[in-house]
């Protein structure tokens, strides 16, 4: 039986999640902002122990590689490369803006980059239709207004409105079926998009 591992440490949220065959079978996920590298092993082993799996049968991690908390990014990002390289398993790299979309649908997903500006990325049916960027509140605000036919998603509280709880491992899993996996683990690097605003 294999098993894939589901790892987000990139925003708020903690997220670990474990799949059987490619079905999602247990999640935990909750905020543990600037908590992260304390707690993302322990619940990794809590999530393995609990439903009897032995690391040695996971044979896929699928994980966020950024943008987003600068040391965020590199707990989960390190885990995977770990067991990408010890334990010989596929990795899976998914945006961490990718992770609050649906394979399905028009979305524009955000991410709190503060100083009034967000991380963008945006996305129909499971691609990207406008390069990952970050921009000021403001251009976001313009861009949404000419995009409409687009769903909100992610971190929506930057623009003042009511974020919706959203299981974001079974989202990684569904995105990560339209992936290929990690040809070089070693040159594995998390994505720091470049703030044009910080001269």
């Amino acid at each position: 039986m294999k098993y894939q591992l589901i790892l987000d440490t990139s925003s708020k949220y903690l997220v670990v999640g474990l799949a059987k065959e490619e079905e999602l079978i247990a999640v935990i996920q909750y905020e543990a902002w600037q908590r992260q590298s304390e707690v993302a092993m322990q619940e990794i082993e809590k999530i393995l122990k609990e439903n009897n799996v032995d690391i040695k049968d996971v044979n896929k991690v699928i994980v966020s590689k950024g943008p987003g908390s600068y040391t965020g990014i590199r707990i989960a990002l390190t885990i995977a490369k770990v067991l990408g390289l010890v334990r010989n398993v596929d990795v899976i790299t998914l945006s961490s803006l990718e992770i609050f979309i649906k394979p399905k649908g028009k979305y524009i997903s955000l991410l709190d980059a503060r100083s009034k500006r967000a991380y963008i990325g945006v996305y129909e049916d499971g691609l990207e239709v406008m390069k990952e960027c970050v921009l000021t509140l403001d251009e976001i605000k313009e861009y949404i207004s000419l995009h409409q036919d687009y769903k909100l998603v992610g971190e929506v509280r930057v623009l003042g409105l009511k974020e919706k709880d959203e299981n974001l491992a079974l989202n990684m899993l569904e995105i990560s079926k339209l992936k290929e996996k990690v040809s070089d683990i070693n040159s594995l690097v998390p994505t720091y998009l470049k703030d044009t605003y910080d001269n």
